[in-house]
């Protein structure tokens, strides 16, 4: 994802896209697919955090042997995520992982149905993938969270580094109908929502620079990358704004979990663009 750079494009074609229309979310195709397996158990799992499903559950919600399981989830412990085997149980979420959840996002959201939410254990970009949804037709307001980036990026096709646990990866897509005159004022409000929302939860000296891009002393620790979304250039405004969000969280480890700082950012978000360009619809 991030700085307060900005990219117009045409929309004129269509592709398929995985997104959720519920806060359990399952991705489409080969269901033996080992990533797409080990996506799908992990989300399952974060969804009822802190209980524990067994593997034989698992392995006939999605159609796959206790062996296949049992890798799969082998192969996320060993990338780091917080799987725990319980003996002959089954599997949970390690209690107390802090880990991203509609529920948990929900609790703190001001209007918990405002946007459609879309979590995912681990993408190539949140702004990629909001880009796949408007090009499936996808026009509603969302929030794109990932516990991992593979290719996070930054502007002037920077990368973003956005390794498993360590940050905070989101992604607001929302129509919205802003001149292009004023498209700047994106990336600069959604740079002091940012600020606003980790100041609330430290006392660091956090400032801004080029835009959007914050800073704790002379550490960078978030940007946003903004991109605009036009049918007809002619018409002079935008149709969708996508505002990617990376924060980095060593600063604020341990003051607040993802779920409530995904939360804060997002409401100061769609609280600041309300002020500036009117509700997004």
């Amino acid at each position: 994802m991030p700085s307060g750079q900005f990219d117009c494009k045409i929309l004129m074609q269509r592709s398929r896209v995985n997104c959720i229309a519920a806060s359990l979310i399952f991705l489409k195709g080969d269901p033996k697919n080992t990533e797409m397996l080990k996506e799908n158990i992990y989300r399952e799992l974060t969804e009822i955090q802190g209980k524990i499903i067994s593997g034989q559950e698992l392995a006939d919600a999605h159609d796959v042997s206790r062996t296949a399981v049992w890798k799969a989830v082998r192969s996320l412990q060993e990338e780091g995520y917080p799987v725990e085997s319980v003996g002959k149980k089954g599997y949970r979420i390690a209690p107390g992982s802090d880990v991203l959840t509609a529920d948990g996002i929900r609790a703190y959201l001001d209007d918990p149905n405002a946007l459609r939410l879309c979590l995912y254990r681990r993408l190539d970009s949140t702004n990629a993938q909001a880009e796949r949804m408007i090009a499936d037709g996808f026009h509603g307001s969302a929030l794109i969270a990932s516990e991992e980036q593979t290719r996070g990026r930054g502007h002037h096709q920077s990368a973003f580094d956005s390794p498993a646990a360590a940050g905070l990866y989101m992604t607001l897509l929302l129509p919205l109908r802003v001149p292009f005159s004023e498209v700047a004022d994106i990336g600069r409000l959604a740079g002091q929502a940012v600020l606003s929302s980790i100041r609330t939860f430290s006392d660091h000296d956090f400032h801004i620079e080029k835009i959007s891009d914050i800073y704790d002393g002379d550490q960078k620790i978030s940007g946003v990358l903004c991109e605009i979304f036009a049918t007809d250039l002619e018409s002079g405004c935008t149709d969708m704004v996508i505002a990617g969000i990376g924060i980095h969280l060593d600063t604020l480890k341990n003051a607040v979990t993802r779920d409530r700082l995904a939360a804060v950012v997002t409401n100061q978000l769609l609280a600041s663009f309300k002020a500036r360009f009117c509700s997004p619809a």
